[in-house]
This record gives structure tokens, C-alpha cells and sequence, in this order.
């Protein structure tokens, strides 16, 4: 116990110890303000100073840098760096209250260092010089800056930028913008531009540009001014010829935008128009002469499962139960419930053991597939014993099924492998047209984005073919005469007491359960001949077992049926001839002699079909489950292209 405590306390030391330093490295902070001075002297430099709050809200930091990109000055000169009224020193290494200067790559960039700091704010100031910085045209003289860079992913709260202009301007002489974040201006006077932000937010810069009155300034145009008007010339001339060229195909992509809306409609109208065709010439069953509204006897002697097969065209778990009763019904299989007890007889469970009582011959494929299925080499299986087992022959047997309505002349192919084809050609048809409609949004999207509306009207294509796969198989002539037969009797069994006296049917009641099983009656069935005391089913063994007559009488023993052809043979009245034992009970006679009474032999009956079905088709989990940096902003407006003083800057 005490060596479990102390790996215990051990544990969690190793714990915190790994989480508190993943918790030191999460840093986080923003600037709570920008304060940006930008004064033109008379001699074409650029005094330049940034003042900027950082808020530390989230681990230390003693480091910043703010790097300015090169391209579009000469040279910076005059750097200092202060903290309120506190000057840091220049220095050639990293040092707590000093800076140093360095030139990555061709920018200019700053580096300082302060005492670790943590849930507080520093506010520094970087002042500098720029020299070539200013653009000297004959039209006008610029200043055009990049005051608030897009390299940093933390937000301003707010910006505040002032251009200071040599005096002999009048304010109608100056002509202001900014590009990037939104900003608003204000002209003071002839020498003050202001310009305020609300936040900024990571990733977003800012360029203030005012253009005063040349002359005011003695200099000539740096160096690099040329090369970058050019650049902004040619930038400026592909746009013009761009907005020519939208111009004059506005009204080709009118047309074009038009024309793809009334496509994709006609596509779509066609498309579901041929769909329906589809299904009319190659799903619907061809019409059958009159047929009687109902049939009192099965219209042939076909396989309750291969009528459940034939009539929603479907091969399924209620046909595999329903070919388990009708063998039973033949006297091939006998079914008994058992009963077992837990926790002290507190609680009891259902199960249903299967007897193999004749031989396989001469049974259809399907049918000895099940029998092999559910036995294997034994003559006695419990249901539950199948579980997670019998699933994975399901598949062979409904094959063998729908081969059964092939061979009957009822499809002229299996139903599944219809369906499985249109599913088939539904996939192709929409990866066909994905391929398109990714075509056209990457040819012709930005021209004309109503082209896309032809391939998404075609969709109904692919879409209309999963739609109506379950609908796609067709049956023959013979096979939709045999259906319509069938309905007829499956309506004469929905409605038995209304067409006939049921006492009279009560003979009917074991070999039309099979039928009823697969036409979905099965319930109702059973409770219609339960009330009026028709003969239990000789192959289904309730528990317990019923004993009438005699108090050390035997247990009702099971009958096979009269029905079950060369497979089983006797009868009600051999059973009870003297020396055959007690006389088989009907249901009725078994409720009076079972602590459920009637309701428990349905009950017991209800269960073993709905179990039947469960467990067949359980399949293991392990199975998968059972069936069932920023570019410049662009120049426009009056000469230049593009502010200097671009690059970045950052806290750790």
C-alpha cells in the first residue's frame, strides 16, 4: 500500500513538473498603443519616431525588435532608443537597458533588451533617421510610409500618426491616402496630416502618403525612385489594360453567365426527366392482365422465401427467418424453447434450441446452405450459440436467393447486382462531374461563374441514380404476374376474418405462417388464430412444456405436420389414436395449461422470430456491425510606388 502511495506522489511530481514548464513556454501579448511622429526637414530627411506599447500578458519577455524593410531609403542613421525618460545604450551584444543594430538580408533592423517582464507593460520609443527616404517629383514632392508593418501576428489596439511638413504649404496644396488598414485623416494645416486607427489586427499594416507642393524641400530623387516608378508604371499599365480587357468582355460574360444559369436549369429539368424515363423503360414492371383483388390459397408452391424475394425484390433477414420456419413446417427442423435462470431465479432468459430432424435432400441451394449453416456437422444447435457466427454466410445465402427468382424467371438478373450497378454508375457520374465543375471553377470561374450552374444542374445525374437504384430491378412478365398473384394472396391474409370464416382456416394457420413471416403479418397472424384455440404448431416446443391429461402424463410431444409432404407424414388423428399418447393441445388448451396462459405461448413464438432475426445477423464489433511578409499596397492615384519603412517587428 505504501509503495502504491509513493509512485502515486511520484507520478504526479513527474506530472506538474512536465506541465509547468509547457505552461512557461505559452507567451502572449499585444500592443496596447502606437504613437508615430514622421517630420520632413528641409533638407529631404525623414525624422521618423515610433512609440509603442506593449501589454505582456502571458509569460517573460525581455526582448524586441523592429526591422525595416530595405528597398526604398538610402540609409538610417541617428538611432536611439529610449524608455520614458531612460536612453538604452548601443551595444554589440545582447544586453539588459541596451540595443544594437544589425542588417539582415539588406533591411535595417534594432534589437533591445529589458529585465524580464510579466503581466505589465513597457512602453519604448525608437527614433530614427531616414535618409533618401523622400520621393521628389516635379508634380509634387511625397512622404509615403510604412508606419505599422504586416510581419507581426499580435494587434495594435489603436494608432495615432502625424506627418510633420516643412512650412509654405497651404492645406489645399496637400493631397493625403492610406492603404492597408482603415484609417481616417485629417489636415490640421498646411504643415500637420493626422491619421487615426481603431485596432489592427495581426498581419495588417498601414501606409500614410501626403503629397506637398515641390520646392519645399532642397534634394534631388533617391536612386531607387526610378526603378520603382517604373515598376509601378508597369503595374499600373497592366491593371489599365486589364480593366480594358474586362470592359470589353463584360458583355461576352453577360452571356456567358446567362447562358450557364439557363443550362444548369435545362440540365437540371433533363435530368430528372431522364431519370424518370429510366426507370420507366428499364425499372417498371410491364403491366399485367386483371388479377383477383384477392387469392384465398398461395397462387404456387414456391418458398416463402423466394416470395419475400420476388415481392420487394429484396432478399433479407425476414426471408432467411421465414425459410427457418417453413423447414420446421416441413418436419425438418424442430424448434424448443428453453429457459435459463440468473441471480437466484431473480431473472431469466430466452433461448431456442434447433432440432435437425430430416434429411437436406432434394431442398433447394439456399436451403441446404442454411441447414449446413445453422447445424454444421451437429444435429442440434442452440440460437445463441450463432451469435456473431451465422453472419458471415448471410451474404451467400441471399445470393442463392436472388439466383432462385433468376432461375424462377422472375429477373432477368439479381436484383442486388441491378442495384449495385446504378450505385456504381451514381459514383462515376459524380466523380465525372466533380472533375468538371473543378475544371470549369479553375478555367472559366473568374469569367464566367455561371458556367458552374451546367455541371451542378447534371448532378441530378448521379444523384437520380442512387435514388432510384432500389428501384431498378425489373422483373419479367412472369415474374410481375407472379407478384401481382401474390399481393392478391398477401391481401387475403392481411384481411383473413374479413374474406372467410377463420374458424374454418384454422388448418391453414401453421403453412401459411411462413407466407405471413415474409408479407410482415407474422404478429398478427399469430394473435388472430391464438384466440380462437387453433392447434399449436407441432415443430415449436413452448416452455414450459405443456402437460395435458393425466397429472404424470408425458409432455406434449411434437407433431409433424400434415402438410410436410414426403418429409414427416402422420397426423393430428394418428398422434391421438389410442397408444399414440396424449392428443396434441391447440393454443387455447395450452393456455390453460401454462402459468402465462395464451399470451405466453404468442409471446414465446414472437420471440423466437424477432430472435431469430437479431442474432443471425449479430456480427463481432471488430466487423463493422451486422447487416440490418505583405506585398506593397498598389500605387494609384497621383505618381509613386510605394512607401518605405516596411519590414517587422516582434516581443519574446
Amino acid at each position: 500500500m505504501r509503495r502504491t502511495i509513493f509512485l502515486a506522489l511520484v507520478l504526479i511530481l513527474i506530472l506538474a513538473g512536465t506541465v509547468r514548464p509547457a505552461l512557461a513556454q505559452e507567451k502572449d501579448y499585444y500592443y496596447g498603443f502606437g504613437k508615430i511622429d514622421i517630420t520632413v526637414r528641409p533638407d529631404s530627411t525623414i525624422r521618423v519616431e515610433e512609440t509603442a506599447q506593449l501589454v505582456f500578458t502571458r509569460g517573460e519577455f525581455h526582448h524586441v525588435f523592429r526591422r525595416l524593410g530595405g528597398g526604398r531609403f538610402d540609409a538610417i542613421t541617428d538611432v536611439e532608443l529610449w524608455e520614458g525618460s531612460k536612453a538604452y545604450k548601443l551595444v554589440t551584444a545582447e544586453s539588459i537597458g541596451g540595443y544594437a543594430i544589425s542588417r539582415p538580408g539588406g533591411d535595417f533592423q534594432v534589437d533591445w533588451w529589458f529585465p524580464y517582464t510579466s503581466n505589465a507593460s513597457r512602453t519604448f520609443t525608437l527614433k530614427y533617421t531616414v535618409r533618401g527616404g523622400l520621393r521628389i517629383y516635379e508634380g509634387g514632392d511625397q512622404v509615403w510610409w510604412e508606419v505599422i508593418w504586416a510581419n507581426r501576428d499580435k494587434p495594435f489596439r489603436q494608432t495615432t500618426t502625424t506627418v510633420h511638413l516643412p512650412p509654405g504649404a497651404n492645406p489645399g496644396d496637400l493631397k493625403v491616402a492610406s492603404y492597408g488598414a482603415q484609417a481616417s485623416s485629417q489636415i490640421v494645416d498646411g504643415q500637420t496630416v493626422v491619421f487615426t486607427t481603431g485596432a489592427i489586427p495581426g498581419g495588417r499594416n498601414l501606409e500614410v502618403r501626403v503629397q506637398f507642393p515641390h520646392g519645399l524641400v532642397q534634394g534631388k530623387a533617391p536612386a531607387w525612385q526610378a526603378a520603382d516608378d517604373a515598376r509601378a508604371a508597369e503595374r499600373a499599365r497592366i491593371a489599365q489594360e486589364q480593366a480594358e480587357r474586362e470592359a470589353q468582355m463584360a458583355p461576352y460574360r453577360d452571356l456567358a453567365n446567362l447562358g450557364g444559369l439557363f443550362l444548369g436549369a435545362l440540365a437540371l429539368i433533363l435530368g430528372l426527366l431522364g431519370i424518370y424515363l429510366l426507370w420507366y423503360r428499364r425499372g417498371r414492371d410491364q403491366p399485367v392482365g386483371l388479377v383477383a383483388d384477392y387469392l384465398a390459397a398461395p397462387p404456387s408452391n414456391l418458398p416463402a422465401a423466394v416470395v419475400g424475394t420476388l415481392i420487394d425484390e429484396r432478399a433479407d433477414m425476414q426471408d432467411i427467418v421465414a425459410s427457418i420456419v417453413d423447414l420446421a413446417r416441413r418436419g425438418i427442423i424442430k424448434i424448443t424453447e428453453t429457459q435459463e435462470q440468473h441471480f437466484f431465479g431473480l431473472s431469466t432468459s430466452r433461448d431456442f434450441v434447433y432440432d435437425l430432424l430430416g434429411s437436406i435432400d432434394g431442398l433447394r441451394r439456399y436451403e441446404q446452405t442454411l441447414i449446413h449453416s445453422l447445424f454444421g456437422r451437429e444435429s442440434q444447435v442452440s440460437l445463441s450459440s450463432l451469435r456473431e457466427k451465422f453472419y458471415a454466410v448471410i451474404p451467400a445465402i441471399k445470393d442463392q436467393m436472388y439466383e432462385e427468382v433468376v432461375k424462377e424467371g422472375f429477373f432477368g438478373e439479381s436484383p442486388q447486382s441491378t442495384r449495385r450497378r446504378y450505385v456504381v454508375l451514381g459514383v462515376l457520374g459524380l466523380l465525372l462531374i466533380g472533375v468538371i465543375v473543378v475544371g470549369i471553377l479553375a478555367v472559366a470561374a473568374s469569367f464566367a461563374p455561371g458556367l458552374v450552374c451546367i455541371p451542378i444542374g447534371l448532378f441530378v445525374l448521379p444523384l437520380g441514380l442512387f435514388a432510384v437504384a432500389s428501384a431498378m430491378p425489373k422483373r419479367t412478365p412472369k415474374g410481375a404476374l407472379e407478384n401481382a398473384k401474390w399481393q392478391a394472396f398477401r391481401k387475403y391474409l392481411a384481411n383473413i376474418e374479413k374474406y372467410g370464416n377463420l374458424q374454418e382456416a384454422k388448418d391453414k394457420f401453421e403453412q401459411y405462417l411462413p407466407y405471413a413471416i415474409v408479407f410482415g403479418l407474422e404478429h398478427s397472424w399469430v394473435k388472430k388464430f391464438a384466440q380462437i384455440g387453433t392447434p399449436a404448431p407441432g415443430w415449436y416446443v413452448p416452455y414450459p412444456p405443456v402437460i395435458i391429461g393425466e397429472p404424470y402424463g408425458r409432455p406434449m410431444q411434437p407433431r409433424p405436420s400434415a402438410s410436410a409432404g414426403p418429409i414427416g407424414g402422420g397426423s393430428v388423428g394418428d398422434l391421438g389414436a389410442p397408444g399414440g399418447g396424449a392428443p396434441i393441445p391447440s393454443l387455447q388448451e395450452m393456455s390453460d395449461g401454462m402459468m402465462g396462459g395464451l399470451q405466453n405461448m404468442s409471446d414465446g413464438l414472437f420471440s423466437m422470430l424477432n430472435s431469430a432475426g437479431n442474432v443471425l445477423s449479430s456480427a463481432p464489433k471488430s466487423s463493422g456491425g451486422g447487416f440490418g511578409g505583405g506585398g506593397w499596397s498598389g500605387g494609384g492615384g497621383f505618381g509613386g510606388g510605394g512607401g518605405g519603412g516596411g519590414g517587422g517587428g516582434g516581443a519574446d
